[in-house]
């Protein structure tokens, strides 16, 4: 039985039977009593009890995005209607005619208690959600293998994608050499409209060859640099009022000819060093590996000693051969060579 104000019964006593009309419901707990007294010795009375199912046509769905985008998640919510027993209510979303997901109170309640029956659903936007129905659906369980709908609603999906735009300018611009400024989108679906803008203002822009790219030739100066400019990228869709808005910004560097030229400078000799060092370390290592291979290293201007002992040759070279032997004369401090440091080079 539905609730409704006020409560009024009608009975009517007809052949051993009594038939009760019952138009308006004020009570959650109704339990109705069928009481038969028979003629015995004893004169014991029979009862039947039965609890008729009390509820409203309370369903809710909660309020959700108008146009949800492409690859994200989000969530269907229904509050269903209030019912006593809540065990015999099934709250069920359905996609088109298939149910999706259902909810069945499994913990009976107190007839004061109002929390609550609630479904989330929670699905992924995609191309093929765009139009779907979806309908939250509340149902009785009459315990007859049989359901009775009491209430239903149901919302249609609208879907979109639009990435993020993107705006491109050089690193350095220079003072009063003109600059092209490219704001693109790469993927969309519907109608999209871009907008080049300096603070609140519109600058004026030329469309692409390419599609969903709008340019915009700047003639900078000094006093325009740290300004930014925006990419707006503003998509319409078909039955939904506000558009959808993404943007994204830029920083203008600005810097006058006199020092870009010195950071182009700067920039080369830092190239000019990296590439200069990379190029001694791949030497030294090939004069290295061939020392490893070989086995010969040369020794420049070693420092003499007295008791220098030099291997004979039927004897193994357990220590490098010497390509340049310095004599032990007279003058023990003469050495060979442009300096007094010793140092051990592989063999050209």
């Amino acid at each position: 039985m539905e609730l409704k104000p006020g409560l009024n019964k009608y009975c009517n006593n007809v052949n051993n039977s009594i038939t009760c009309q019952i138009p308006t419901v004020k009570r959650w707990d109704l339990p109705m009593v069928c009481s038969v007294l028979c003629k015995s010795v004893s004169n014991t009375p029979v009862e039947n009890k039965t609890v008729i199912i009390v509820y409203n046509r309370d369903l809710v769905i909660a309020p959700h995005p108008k146009a949800m985008e492409i690859n994200k998640t989000y969530q269907l919510n229904c509050t269903g209607p209030r019912v006593y027993p809540n065990t015999k209510l099934h709250l069920k979303w359905l996609r088109g005619s298939k149910v999706v997901k259902s909810v069945h109170p499994t913990e009976q309640k107190f007839p004061d208690d109002v929390t609550p029956v609630v479904n989330i659903l929670n699905l992924n936007a995609s191309m093929a959600e765009d139009g779907q129905v979806y309908t939250c659906l509340a149902e009785l369980d009459l315990d007859t293998n049989t359901t009775k709908e009491i209430e239903s609603s149901s919302v249609t999906l609208q879907t979109y994608f639009l990435s993020e735009p993107v705006i491109q300018a050089s690193l350095t611009i220079i003072d009063g050499k003109p600059v092209n400024i490219t704001c693109s989108v790469f993927n969309v679906s519907g109608e999209l409209q871009l907008t080049l803008k300096n603070g609140n203002m519109s600058l004026p822009s030329e469309s692409s060859s390419t599609e969903h790219t709008i340019y915009h030739t700047l003639h900078p100066k000094m006093e325009m640099n740290g300004q930014q400019l925006t990419c707006v990228a503003k998509l319409t869709l078909q039955n939904h009022s506000e558009p959808i808005v993404k943007q994204q910004n830029i920083t203008l560097n600005v810097q006058s000819e006199e020092s870009s030229w010195v950071i182009i400078i700067v920039g080369f000799s830092i190239v000019g060093a990296i590439i200069i060092i990379i190029i001694m370390a791949i030497i030294c290592y090939c004069r290295i590996d061939r020392a490893r291979k070989t086995g010969e290293y040369n020794v420049l201007n070693p420092t003499p000693s007295r008791n220098q002992e030099i291997p004979r040759v039927n004897e193994p070279l357990d220590i490098f051969p010497l390509q340049e032997v310095i004599s032990n004369g007279n003058d023990n401090n003469s050495q060979t060579g442009p300096n007094n440091n010793s140092c051990i080079t592989p063999v050209s």
